[in-house]
């Protein structure tokens, strides 16, 4: 992959272009913001141009040809050390920060980064879930990030910035990432060949909130599945809470295996709840729009308008849900509780046509 080939994130590419043009690129970067945006490929486009041998020190356009980009684009870089949070855990662990028991000090991130480079002018190490290290990792990684050898440079990569130690924070130059626009997610689902239909790449597009990770979740058949049944029954003409909430949460069950996943599961029914909501309010504006000054219709206008309000209602419910963040979230009860009201509310709406 090239810098041209990056959707999104035009601003911050050129400020990193522009550092390096100055020859003023901080030895510690920080790239801040949402999971799944884009910030890992910024960081190894800007690792494999910063470890090309061929071009200047002015330069970040990697020559693509040289043994660096070779062994870089292989994955076998010996200058390029990279770490992240293994697959099923919460924490980056100090075993890969500085070793542990007999090997501390003598393994890890920390130490390879003391050692002189191999292949290039410099080494480079990107950090990925840098707001996982525990205390002690993170205070082990202190010391390299207050005194950094002069052929280092560390991006590190966090969607929660604030969880990073401030001491750690103040040492690095921030650079943060925004989410990326619906037509871009939309353009990269297609370009990726997740699906070959433009109008289902811009609906997933739509609730992914800028973030290409989302929109692959979003592929899931099963999250499909499920917001065609939360769909299905918030058109019933009856909302059958008990029942209506037993099933949603068997489907989300059988998609989550532990209680974080079950908190996504939730999390994307309330968004298929908002973006089902929002699309009522279109058609019910549309509706109303449709009525001419000169008909004679007055009940009709007062109808549209009654329901206009209470969609509004049933979606202020969900976003209020959807705002909420509660880690010890009970889904089953505030499932249950969520439909309640959302069937209360449509009482009053049926009680007013």
């Amino acid at each position: 992959m090239k810098w041209s080939d990056v959707i999104g994130h035009q601003i911050q590419i050129e400020m990193l272009h522009e550092a390096v043009r100055r020859q003023r690129l901080p030895h510690a970067l920080l790239f801040a913001g949402p999971s799944g945006i884009g910030k890992q490929i910024v960081a190894r486009l800007l690792a494999k141009a910063l470890l090309c041998v061929q071009n200047s020190e002015t330069d970040l356009q990697a020559c693509e040809t040289c043994g660096s980009c070779r062994s870089f684009d292989a994955g076998t870089h010996p200058d390029c050390l990279t770490v992240s949070k293994p697959e099923g855990k919460a924490i980056l662990p100090i075993a890969l920060i500085a070793g542990e028991g007999d090997e501390r000090g003598r393994s890890g991130l920390c130490y390879d980064l003391s050692l002189r480079p191999m292949l290039s002018r410099r080494k480079i190490a990107i950090v990925d879930d840098a707001d996982c290290m525990n205390a002690e990792a993170a205070n082990a990684f202190l010391k390299t990030l207050e005194e950094p050898t002069p052929d280092t440079v560390i991006i590190m990569i966090s969607s929660q910035p604030d969880a990073l130690l401030p001491t750690i924070r103040s040492r690095c130059q921030m650079l943060r990432f925004r989410p990326l626009k619906s037509s871009e997610i939309a353009e990269l689902v297609i370009r990726l060949e997740w699906v070959d239909d433009r109008q289902v790449a811009e609906e997933i597009a739509a609730l992914s909130d800028g973030s290409l990770s989302q929109a692959a979740q979003l592929l899931d058949p099963r999250w499909r599945e499920l917001r065609t049944m939360l769909w299905t029954g918030l058109s019933a003409e009856k909302l059958e809470t008990g029942r209506f909430a037993a099933e949603l949460l068997e489907q989300m069950e059988s998609k989550a295996s532990d209680a974080g996943e079950r908190r996504n599961a939730w999390s994307w029914l309330l968004r298929f709840a908002v973006e089902f909501y929002r699309n009522e309010l279109t058609e019910l504006t549309r509706e109303l729009s449709d009525f001419a000054p000169t008909d004679n219709t007055p009940n009709g206008v007062s109808n549209c308008w009654d329901r206009l309000e209470r969609t509004n209602q049933l979606l202020d419910r969900c976003l209020e849900e959807e705002s909420r963040r509660d880690d010890n979230l009970n889904v089953s009860l505030s499932l249950e509780a969520w439909l309640t009201d959302l069937a209360q509310l449509r009482r009053k709406e049926s009680a007013v046509r």
